[in-house]
């Protein structure tokens, strides 16, 4: 399949940083294209004082990038083209629950070093982002309760299609990080932006292997992220540019 072309100049893109999905790496390759002035970093909670300094920004705005949420343009007041990376959920939950465990200012860290496992940590639903965490970002303001707590688990389909419908309605790219090189090779493509090389080093990442895990975590895991498992299989299914990766 041919890829779609290039975006327009007019169209901000709205890269939404899922947590351990390589975003960091993706916003230094950003930064290689898009100039300081133009490329808004942007992250929860938008306060009055985040929102004066962004309308200021959104003339020369020509990328907005954070851990953001489908419907984000909507609420500053611009529409924009959406770009996401997802990761295999399981492993994004394990790369998760490591972070707690090596960075001492960790919101779980406590429990962690507690002896809390990772099932126990799951099956306790304390945090959304080992819920469908990847569904909820690109459901976002489509549905209430995704993003503010008040709904902790997540199980209904129609959440998985609404994610669905936003992807092929509003995104200009989806990126996988076990694809990375290939996915940024990809996204380039698709924008029109020039890529000199490739095999990209990958900052701030946290190895996790499904192999690792026991057969009782591994379905805990697996329970709670079942929009995100068929999320993830049917957009790499989907994806117009893997079938040309070598």
């Amino acid at each position: 399949m041919s890829l779609p072309e290039p975006v327009s100049p007019r169209a901000p893109l709205v890269f939404l940083h899922i947590p351990k999905t390589a975003g960091t790496t993706l916003r230094s390759l950003l930064q290689t294209q898009i100039a300081d002035e133009a490329l808004v970093i942007l992250d929860p909670p938008l306060t009055p004082d985040h929102k004066a300094e962004f309308s200021r920004r959104l003339p020369q705005m020509r990328a907005l990038m954070g851990h953001l949420y489908f419907g984000i343009d909507g609420q500053l007041g611009f529409r924009g083209d959406y770009v996401t990376f997802l990761r295999d959920p399981v492993a994004r939950v394990v790369s998760f629950w490591k972070h707690q465990q090596t960075h001492r200012h960790a919101a779980f860290h406590a429990q962690s070093k507690a002896g809390m496992t990772l099932r126990e940590f799951v099956n306790s639903c304390q945090t959304l982002q080992t819920d469908n965490h990847m569904t909820r970002i690109l459901v976002g303001t489509c549905a209430p309760g995704m993003l503010d707590g008040s709904v902790k688990q997540i199980t209904d389909a129609r959440y998985l299609q609404i994610a669905l419908d936003n992807v092929a309605q509003r995104f200009r790219f989806v990126g996988f990080m076990e694809h990375f090189d290939d996915s940024v090779h990809a996204l380039f493509e698709t924008l029109g932006w020039p890529m000199k090389t490739r095999g990209h080093k990958r900052l701030n990442v946290l190895r996790s292997a499904r192999d690792a895990l026991d057969d009782a975590t591994l379905e805990a895991i697996r329970e709670h992220n079942a929009l995100d498992l068929a999320l993830y299989q049917k957009l790499l299914e989907a994806a117009p540019w893997l079938d040309t990766v070598p």
